[in-house]
């Protein structure tokens, strides 16, 4: 299974970048994954689109998807690996929230928080959970 990150904003002078690259490397010891930062709505709609047709479950991140804690994001990672899903791709909206009919389109809607967190920060959080959930799944003692 294939890990996607796709997200509306600008990654020049980001401080979270790094953070994240770090993360992804790591989850890329166990899965295939990247990370893609998008201009603007337009490009990010036609990514998850592209992704969609490739057979990733689309996943929106937003504050009034549901909640799930680090086990359960691990469970629903290894039902995903489980059933052969070829990918998930995970789409975090720029400053102006998600394009229009995104929330709507998408295979699951998931929150992070209840707050609404700025997309650099989103995009940290999210990687770190990623790489907990496979930590999670591999046993290791990183969740602990």
């Amino acid at each position: 299974m294939r890990i996607v990150i796709a997200s509306a904003g600008r990654e020049r002078a980001d401080p979270a970048a790094p953070l994240v690259a770090d993360y992804l490397a790591r989850i890329r010891k166990r899965l295939p994954a990247e990370e893609t930062v998008l201009r603007d709505d337009r490009r990010l709609t036609a990514r998850v689109a592209e992704d969609r047709r490739r057979g990733h479950l689309i996943v929106v991140l937003d504050e009034r998807g549901r909640q799930l804690g680090s086990a359960d994001l691990a469970g629903l990672l290894r039902s995903w690996m489980n059933e052969g899903l070829r990918g998930a791709t995970f789409v975090i909206g720029g400053a102006q929230g998600l394009p229009a009919g995104m929330r709507a389109a998408a295979d699951e809607v998931l929150a992070l928080s209840r707050m609404t967190l700025p997309h650099r920060l989103a995009r940290l959080v999210l990687a770190e959970q990623l790489y907990r959930a496979l930590e999670i799944l591999r046993g290791s003692p990183y969740h602990k």
